[in-house]
């Protein structure tokens, strides 16, 4: 009875817990049980990320974005990349500024710890449910490139995901950094990753002051239609 109890929760932590299986046969009932419970414990996601310098990391899955980013960009009109590029923090002034500059910084630190941590080292589900919002968001961002760019000059993008959101290169974004946190296993890095969305709120509101500026009503009609950010307006 004790083995059926302890042996399903350690199958279901991986290559440590693989091992863990085979120590547990010749273990009294007391150290088997001792082992079932630390199984368990590596099942949860723990508050600070596990870093460690190796090549199987998700700084992999990072370079993938990246390039894809890259790929996508590239073929843009050099018209179409400097209004993909173009700073929306120059008018901001005073602690508004000084809050985006942050979340630059803030970003910088969460790349580099997602890019430290291992490669689907949180368990199995998780990494599972990590990795499928990572390209989500790795393809909602080349998508919608490729509509803005094929989107004529003088007109707002609505088509293919701007259908469901004004933003869905954030949105993608987003996504990227919440599934690596998510399969990361770290709640420190999780939480970061909402904070780092908070604050280039502010950056998306300018940028969208930037698109009435340039398309007038027929972005207001557009903005009346559409969330900001999928279900929230």
């Amino acid at each position: 009875m004790l083995r059926s109890c302890i042996l399903p929760g350690l199958r279901a932590g991986g290559q440590k817990d693989v091992a863990d299986i085979k120590r547990a046969k010749g273990m009294s009932p007391y150290n088997r049980t001792q082992l079932a419970l630390a199984a368990s414990k590596r099942q949860e996601m723990s508050i600070l990320p596990s870093l460690r310098f190796a090549f199987a990391n998700q700084w992999i899955l990072l370079l993938l974005y990246g390039g894809a980013l890259i790929l996508s960009v590239m073929r843009l009109s050099k018209v179409k990349r400097q209004w993909l590029f173009q700073d929306p923090k120059e008018p901001l002034r005073g602690s508004r500024k000084l809050l985006l500059r942050l979340g630059q910084l803030l970003a910088i630190v969460i790349i580099a710890f997602i890019s430290l941590t291992p490669l689907f080292g949180a368990p199995a589900w998780q990494s599972a449910i990590g990795f499928v919002i990572y390209v989500v968001g790795t393809t909602t961002v080349v998508v919608a490139i490729y509509y803005f760019g094929r989107t004529p000059g003088d007109r707002p993008v609505i088509h293919g995901p701007y259908r469901f959101s004004r933003h869905p290169q954030w949105v993608g974004l987003f996504l990227v950094f919440l599934g690596l946190a998510i399969s990361g296993g770290s709640a420190l890095l999780l939480i970061a990753v909402f904070v780092l969305g908070a604050i280039y709120h502010i950056q998306i509101v300018e940028e969208e002051k930037a698109c009435r500026d340039r398309y007038g009503k027929l972005y207001e009609e557009y903005v009346q239609k559409v969330p900001r950010y999928l279900l929230f307006k």
